[in-house]
């Protein structure tokens, strides 16, 4: 709330008019419009007698909250904010963000996160100078919160940051200036070293859920430009998950099926697309039954131990794996398939 805005509110609470109001502190009726208005605000000279016109402290003035209240209102948007990673809103997140860096100005957390935001939200903008002005405002921050961040899980989440977006524009020098600064011993976690407490099935378990997190590093790390390297992630997937049951690896599955339908177009082999196609739409649609459990239960041999709780799972966006296939499918490299009856069909059941 700004001064005019108290003002305002103390005023209709005392039952004072504007002109009455302007007698008692003998200024012109315009200048308390104005204040209310937030056009302009009062003289330091009249703080002292609006305060004891409404009876009031100096702080509920000028609208300083007590330290308690700045805390309660700050935890209330950090709960705000780790709520969005369980609904997917990005928009959400950033205007949270955007947000509190407002009310919190220097805040090294918020400040950083904002940074995310607007580089995330860059890959919703489908024309190239959005794309960039977003990751450039994204860079910034980083950089911002670099320079000034004393914390340092916050400054390395930061370098983390800046150094992957610069990369995204193709600026690597300066994104290995960057690198040079993220520490070294960080590569080690307290995860890491967890291991060597552990023993018997609780120590087989948490292997295999480290299996599980290097499978998703590796496939990250598998390029996906040539039929050769997509095929290799299927195998690997197959590996693994040996009796097919993929659980949240169908979202891997329905994306390659994808990037294998879309360079059979290039090919011109046009129904080996459309077959792609239809496999991806199934592995989308599986994918979102499993979502509405409560867990993912592996029964492959190789994480039979391990499971997912759902409630604890980070979903980047508000879309269904269906809904984002259908997005995807309708994409201008798959024109050349309009033509066929079977594409048709895909697109519009």
């Amino acid at each position: 709330m700004t001064i005019g805005e108290k003002i305002k509110e103390l005023r209709i609470k005392n039952d004072l008019t504007q002109e009455k109001l302007a007698d008692y502190l003998f200024v012109s009726y315009q200048a308390v419009s104005k204040w209310e208005c937030g056009l302009s605000n009062p003289d330091l000279s009249l703080i002292g007698p609006l305060t004891k016109l409404f009876n009031v402290t100096a702080d509920e003035l000028l609208c300083i909250t007590s330290k308690d209240k700045v805390d309660e209102r700050y935890n209330g948007l950090k709960k705000l904010y780790n709520e969005t990673w369980q609904t997917g809103s990005l928009e959400d997140r950033f205007e949270i963000c955007k947000k509190a860096v407002i009310e919190y100005p220097g805040d090294m957390f918020f400040l950083c996160e904002l940074g995310y935001c607007e580089a995330m939200l860059s890959f919703s903008y489908e024309n190239d100078e959005d794309y960039n002005r977003a990751q450039e405002r994204g860079i910034k921050l980083f950089a911002r919160v670099i320079e000034d961040c004393t914390d340092p899980v916050i400054r390395n989440s930061a370098i983390s940051g800046i150094v992957q977006y610069l990369s995204y524009q193709k600026r690597y020098a300066e994104a290995r200036k960057y690198l040079e600064l993220y520490p070294d011993d960080a590569v080690i976690s307290k995860d890491d070293l967890l291991v060597y407490c552990l023993v018997g099935k609780e120590k087989e378990k948490y292997h295999q859920k480290q299996l599980f997190n290097q499978l998703y590093s590796l496939l990250r790390l598998i390029d996906d430009k040539e039929m050769y390297q997509i095929e290799t992630q299927e195998k690997l997937i197959d590996l693994i998950i040996q009796d097919k049951n993929y659980l949240s690896f169908h979202q891997d599955l329905n994306y390659l099926n994808i990037k294998k339908a879309s360079l059979f177009v290039k090919q011109k082999e046009y129904h080996k697309a459309i077959e792609c196609l239809k496999v991806a739409k199934e592995y989308a649609i599986k994918y979102d039954e499993l979502m509405k459990q409560d867990k993912h239960i592996f029964t492959t041999p190789f994480l039979n131990l391990y499971d997912i709780d759902l409630k604890e799972f980070v979903r980047t966006g508000e879309k269904t794996e269906l809904e984002e296939f259908m997005k995807d499918v309708k994409d201008k490299r798959f024109a050349p398939l309009n033509n066929f009856d079977e594409y048709q069909k895909l697109i519009s059941d």
